[in-house]
This record gives structure tokens, sequence and C-alpha cells, in this order.
């Protein structure tokens, strides 16, 4: 087992699966944050249509 890690190809092959699981979790973390952007975007609409709603009520 000791003689596989000492192996270059088999480090250059997890170096490699390192390197995509750090890409696939910055990608996972943006897609994420725009989603949540988007959440707050739909909620801050909302929250203005509402208002909006409650003024056309009073007059």
């Amino acid at each position: 087992m000791v003689s596989i890690t000492k192996n270059p190809a088999f480090k250059k092959a997890c170096a490699s699966v390192v390197g995509k699981g750090l890409q696939l979790k910055d990608d996972a973390a943006a897609f994420a944050e725009s989603v949540k952007e988007d959440a707050q975007d739909i909620v801050a609409e909302a929250k203005y249509n509402n208002q909006q709603a409650k003024k056309g009520e009073k007059a």
C-alpha cells in the first residue's frame, strides 16, 4: 500500500481528483449564491407589490 502512494502517476491522479473536487465545490457555492440572490429579489418584489396593493386599497 505504501508503494502505491509513492507512485508519481498515483500522486498525479490524486491531485487531479482533489482539484476537480475543489472546482465542484466552488461551482456549487457560486450556484447556491445565485439561487439565494434570486430568492432575495423575489421576496423584495413581493413585498413591494404587497405595499403597492395596500396603497391601492386605501385610495
